[in-house]
């Protein structure tokens, strides 16, 4: 089916027996996040596939509520492209309607997936300027404990 807002692009769904995949999917994924260069440059990154990353390494029952995160994700040669996710103990999930966000994340893609799948990281990004994390603190400490668990997940 075409995806929503470019006609190029196609989106896929997972028949019943495709689904039963997603654990060996998800396994793939991990080995693959944990072995991503720190640099990215060259390397195809989609605004999209943020949403499988972070549902893979979010911490099983790391969020009481609901947790509406925007990541601004930068591009010399595109600009910013906003991704707004809401993160609850269901897991990811894309935003219909654009709220207020309790959590702005901002950098390029290759800083935003090395803090992802090492969060200790985050805070050397962010002194370099290369990553910047605002909102409430309570919001940003649910974050930070919803990925806490990010290297260990990615290393297994």
């Amino acid at each position: 089916m075409p995806g929503a807002g470019d006609a190029r692009t196609r989106t896929y769904r997972l028949t019943d027996a495709g689904a039963e995949l997603r654990p060996v999917v998800e396994a793939l994924a991990r080995f693959g996040i944990a072995r991503l260069p720190d640099e990215t440059a060259g390397l195809a990154f989609r605004p999209q596939w943020l949403t499988l990353a972070l549902e893979i390494l979010l911490v099983s029952g790391a969020l009481d509520r609901e947790l509406v995160v925007r990541f601004d994700l930068c591009a010399a040669d595109e600009g910013t492209s906003p991704v707004w996710l809401r993160l609850d103990g269901a897991g990811v999930h894309a935003v219909d309607e654009v709220p207020a966000p309790d959590v702005v994340v901002t950098g390029d893609a290759a800083a935003l997936v090395t803090a992802v799948r090492d969060p200790a990281r985050a805070r050397e990004l962010a002194a370099a300027g290369r990553l910047g994390v605002s909102g409430e603190a309570d919001a940003r400490r649910r974050l930070a404990a919803a990925l806490g668990g990010a290297a260990q997940n990615a290393s297994r």
